[in-house]
């Protein structure tokens, strides 16, 4: 054996190298997270932004068509019935609001202004849906309210899928 021993490492030497070790790491590991946070938010956001609501229907209930035109502003189609539609007795007509590709159809009584429900269709070129809880978010609705009732539209040759929702008070 040979009398000269290499010196043995102190203990407080390995340790202090492995604070640093797990130090650079954790530095490490925090910017490259930072790295996909920077990337990850913006789709985040993006996806939680294509949820807001196009029609706020809940702050609409209880005003007339006049109103509904000036928080809405022109509607899509502003035709209004004629003097004799009026005089054979018409109670229903309708105005269509279009915003971000989505509509909000509002019946309303000709005479009176009184507006009657909103219907929001889908927006799906089909012309149908099996998954109404979107038309919700466009109409900022719940399903549960006490202050309106909302109903699924089915659609006539299949009773499964739905053409929209119908918001009445």
């Amino acid at each position: 054996m040979d009398n000269q021993e290499k010196p043995k490492k102190k203990f407080y030497k390995k340790w202090w190298f492995w604070v640093i070790v797990v130090i650079v790491i954790m530095t490490i590991t925090n910017s490259d997270d930072n790295k996909v946070k920077k990337v990850v938010e913006p789709i985040i956001q993006e996806k939680q932004e294509d949820l807001k609501f196009t029609f706020d229907v809940p702050s609409l209930i209880g005003k007339n068509i006049d109103e509904i035109k000036i928080i809405l502003g022109e509607p899509y189609n502003d035709s209004e019935p004629t003097e004799l539609q009026l005089e054979t007795g018409i109670d229903e007509w309708s105005k269509t609001f279009r915003k971000n590709n989505f509509d909000l159809l509002v019946t309303y009584n000709p005479k009176t202004k009184t507006v009657i429900d909103f219907f929001i269709p889908t927006n799906d070129s089909s012309g149908a849906t099996n998954n109404t809880d979107s038309l919700l978010i466009v109409g900022n609705l719940k399903k549960n309210s006490l202050d309106y009732k909302v109903e699924n539209v089915k659609a006539i040759k299949d009773p499964n899928i739905f053409t929209g929702i119908i918001v009445t008070y």
